[in-house]
């Protein structure tokens, strides 16, 4: 199970496939890939190490926010009991 294939397709990334070139020209999907963080704003394609970097302060971000909305509210119940 531990024994990765890292055969062709390991290596394949569809955003720079030259036959899938028109397909991803379309407007909508090119909004969706900005949207989900697979390209950027000028349309170059993110890295996979920067996308994953980009996608783990998001879900810190959130995981703060999270935390501080949660401490507001034991805060206040707090306050009410006093």
């Amino acid at each position: 199970m531990s024994n990765i294939n890292h055969g062709p397709l390991s290596s394949y990334n569809s955003l720079t496939d030259a036959h899938l070139t028109d397909f991803f020209a379309n407007s909508r999907l090119r909004t969706h890939l900005k949207k989900s963080g697979l390209i950027t704003k000028h349309g170059e394609i993110v890295s996979e190490n920067i996308y994953r970097l980009n996608m783990s302060r998001k879900e810190h971000k959130k995981h703060v926010k999270e935390m501080l909305a949660q401490a507001i509210v034991f805060k206040s119940l707090d306050l009410e009991r006093a």
